[in-house]
């Protein structure tokens, strides 16, 4: 494995009826996925994806441009906060991130944080024996934000909808 793409899933639509795993792209994102298509896309040999609808369809519509086969991944699963259900206020969302990233053992009734890091392991060690030397990820903002981010909170307040990242694959075998 030689470079990683991380592409954030791009706008979605929100419904507080609906679990945030479920929801979808709204017509801005689908839009600005469009326009992303426009751009220079990198070529990778195969899109590693959550299976939530928001990244697999993103992933699945890349695909007939940039790679050779999409790859749902447990493993990529955004955090998982359906314990404490939908938070009606964006500030309130945002100050639970804000507890939720920096914190060792946050206090919110979300995925443990141990848990996600966890995943994010098994992920690398998973990708290092797929034999690929370029893939693009489709995922989610906390959980990348995790992998990614010396300062994850700061990371994830900068990280936008439709964001690609490049990065070398030693660098990401330095996550603990």
């Amino acid at each position: 494995m030689e470079k990683v793409f991380f592409l954030r899933h791009f706008q979605t639509e929100v419904d507080p009826d609906t679990p945030v795993s479920e929801w979808n792209l709204s017509e801005e994102g689908l839009e600005e996925m469009e326009e992303f298509m426009q751009g220079d896309l990198p070529q990778v040999e195969a899109i590693l994806t959550s299976p939530e609808p928001k990244a697999q369809n993103t992933a699945e519509r890349l695909l007939e441009q940039i790679g050779e086969e999409v790859v749902p991944l447990e493993e990529l699963r955004e955090v998982d906060r359906s314990r404490r259900g939908f938070i009606e206020k964006h500030h309130k969302y945002v100050e639970t991130a804000k507890e939720y990233l920096q914190n060792d053992y946050p206090k919110t009734a979300w995925e443990p944080k141990s848990e996600v890091k966890r995943r994010i392991r098994e992920f690398i060690q998973r990708m290092e024996g797929m034999g690929y030397d370029r893939v693009l990820v489709v995922g989610h903002g906390l959980y990348f934000s995790i992998m990614l981010g010396e300062e994850p909170y700061y990371f994830w307040r900068e990280l936008e909808f439709g964001e690609l990242i490049e990065k070398d694959f030693e660098e990401l075998q330095q996550f603990k």
